[in-house]
Formats: C-alpha cells, structure tokens, sequence
C-alpha cells in the first residue's frame, strides 16, 4: 500500500457560500399609517349617543381602529359615545400604529333668553331682567355670571354692564346667552341738551366753524368716544374757556356713550 499525503491548504476547502442578510427597512417608519381626520357628531346632554368617524390612511393593509385602548376594531366608525376626550388609535398589519386625541362636545335643546325689563341708571345698579328659555327638562334653576343657582328667574339690583344668565334642567344640562343692561341715558332728555349748550356754541363746535359740528347728532355720534374722553379728563370744554360741566353730566355723556350713543 502506498502512502500519500493530503495537504489542506487554509481557505481551500469551503464547504458553503456564506453572506449576510441586507438589513430590512422598518416599515413603521417607511410607510406608517397615519390619521388624517376624526370627524365628532356632539352627543345630547346627559346621553350617549355621539360618534366618531376616523379617517387614516398609509400603513399595510388592513387597518383597524381602537379608542381609550379598547379593542381593535376594523369599522373607523364609533357609536354610542357620551361627551368627552377620546385617543384614537390605528394599527396596520405591522403592528404600525398612529394616534389622535379628539372631543366629543355636548349639545342641548335649551335656548336661553334675557330680557332686561329695567334699565340700570347712569351710575345707579336699579337694572333688573328675567331668563326665559325653550327646551330641556324642568325644573329649572338660573345663575347670572356664576352666581350660586336659584328657582327665580328674576335678578334685580344690577349695574349697567354685560352679563352671563345661564340655565340648569333637571338632567344637569345648562345653556347659556349674554344679554346687556344698559343705563338707560336718554340723547333727547339729557345729553343733547348738555352739548348743546356748552359745546356746540358759537367759536367752538357749532355749524360754521372749523371744528366738527356738534348741533348734529351724526357727528356726535361718530365722535362719541373722544367727546367721553375729552369731558372726563377735562380738555372739553377747554380750560379757560369759561364754560364746565358738573360731574353729574360729564357721567350723562360717558353712560349714554357706554350704551352705544344711541339715537334715543
């Protein structure tokens, strides 16, 4: 028998052809799904019946939905929904997900009204109104600016100013309306005769000179703002010019200007 040698050379011998995998793209972040609206219906006061509707798109088919961490569902619409937030979440066939947080708003058949039945006075707080209002569930209780709730709608004693008058019904729903009390200050009964008589007067504001004429009420009107400020710090009529008012009507001009100048 003869003897041989078998050399093996290092590297000669390869038993496979090895390589390493490409690396794989993440497709949560190549293509994630994404939500693109989530359409809210308001709910009624004190029930469940609002809704979602959930609009996404992108992401590996199918998609699904969830809200609040339920289960994942494959209809983007939810029923049955009581006011309130809700995170919306949606998944696609990576296990890829998108949120969204949405509200769903409450709404009411409650109209409330206000009707002033008394003006305030210039400086006074005689002003009084009455809430009315259609819908909801009796009985009702009232509150004027975040006032404490009370059976009566009536609330007197109020200055002249803008207020809040809401309702609460026996289901604890509530609506709210502004509604304004004015002073009640009468152009014809006591501010024109105050201008007239001190401003629109020969060389300052009467028809024929420079300045704006105040013996017309336009005029006035358009000029309500300044005329206040002007007859509060002073400056009209000018110092020196032997003419002032009282406080009592510098305060006619500023309400009757508060409640919109009015043609009155």
């Amino acid at each position: 028998m003869k003897n041989s040698t078998i050399f093996l050379l290092a590297g000669a011998l390869c038993l496979f052809a090895c390589s390493e995998d490409e690396p794989q793209a993440d497709p949560c972040l190549s293509n994630p799904p994404a939500i693109s609206a989530a359409t809210p219906t308001s709910a009624s006061c004190g029930q469940a019946n609002g809704r979602l509707v959930i609009a996404a798109s992108g992401g590996t088919a199918p998609l699904e939905y969830s809200i609040n961490g339920g289960a994942y569902q494959s209809s983007s619409t939810f029923e049955n929904l009581a006011m309130g937030s809700y995170a919306i979440s949606v998944r696609d066939a990576n296990g890829c997900t998108a949120s969204l947080q949405q509200s769903i708003a409450e709404s009411s058949d409650m109209e409330v009204m206000a009707t002033v039945t008394t003006a305030a006075g210039c400086g006074t707080s005689n002003g009084a109104l009455t809430i009315t209002l259609t819908g909801g569930t009796g009985p009702f209780t009232y509150s004027l600016n975040g006032s404490s709730f009370q059976a009566d709608p009536h609330f007197t004693g109020l200055a002249a100013g803008n207020y809040t008058p809401t309702v609460r019904d026996a289901s604890n729903c509530s609506a709210s309306s502004p509604a304004r009390v004015m002073s009640g200050t009468s152009y014809e009964a006591e501010v024109r005769t105050i201008i007239q008589s001190n401003c629109a007067i020969s060389g300052c504001h009467a028809s024929g000179t420079p300045q704006p004429d105040f013996t017309n009420l336009s005029t006035i009107q358009a000029r309500a703002a300044d005329i206040k400020t002007r007859t509060q710090n002073g400056s009209m009529p000018p110092p020196g010019s032997g003419v002032s008012l009282s406080q009592d009507q510098v305060a006619a001009i500023a309400c009757w200007v508060d409640d919109g100048a009015l043609d009155n």
